[in-house]
């Protein structure tokens, strides 16, 4: 005697079940957008718990026709928030990872990412948008700095000093 089956969506938790709300909800808004001839999605997590929520991130993708992707964001239901990547990050992401930079116009992007902020915030969502990562500053005391590698010649000084006094050592203590 075989069980009933029970639909997936039934057994999801209740994070799990937001994203996947999120991401059908976001599938019929925006499926027909195109960019750069590719289609944008978001990722649905395919499982049925996203435990307690920790794994509940979900991907805004530029799919291509090729199949190669771009991440453009990500949206997290349980933190309530978005990131959209700006037109610099997503050119500057597609030019590493594919070699060139993607046929959309900043016109059409930024207009997309209009349309995509106020559909995460219509459904409740705070929307940040984030540009290129920056280089962290150089530490304080760096070579090349006024007064900076002062330490740094002291340390290397003092290590050459122990090689040497322990190698002068090791050699008395074999005589």
């Amino acid at each position: 005697m075989s069980r009933p089956s029970i639909p997936r969506s039934e057994l999801r938790t209740k994070f799990a079940g937001a994203a996947s709300a999120l991401a059908d909800a976001f599938a019929d808004r925006f499926e027909a957008t195109r960019l750069a001839s590719a289609r944008v999605e978001l990722r649905d997590p395919d499982v049925v718990s996203t435990a307690g929520g920790a794994q509940a991130t979900q991907h805004l993708r530029l799919v291509f026709t090729d199949e190669r992707v771009l991440i453009l964001g990500s949206a997290n239901a349980k933190a309530g928030s978005v990131e959209l990547r700006t037109y610099e990050y997503a050119q500057m992401v597609h030019k590493e990872r594919f070699g060139d930079i993607a046929s959309m116009t900043r016109a059409e992007y930024d207009a997309f990412l209009e349309q995509a902020a106020t559909f995460f915030q219509q459904q409740g969502l705070v929307v940040e948008r984030t540009g290129p990562p920056s280089l962290p500053p150089p530490p304080q005391g760096a070579f090349g700095e006024a007064g900076g590698g002062r330490s740094s010649t002291w340390l290397l000084l003092a290590v050459l000093l122990a090689l040497v006094g322990g190698a002068v050592a090791y050699f008395l203590a074999r005589k």
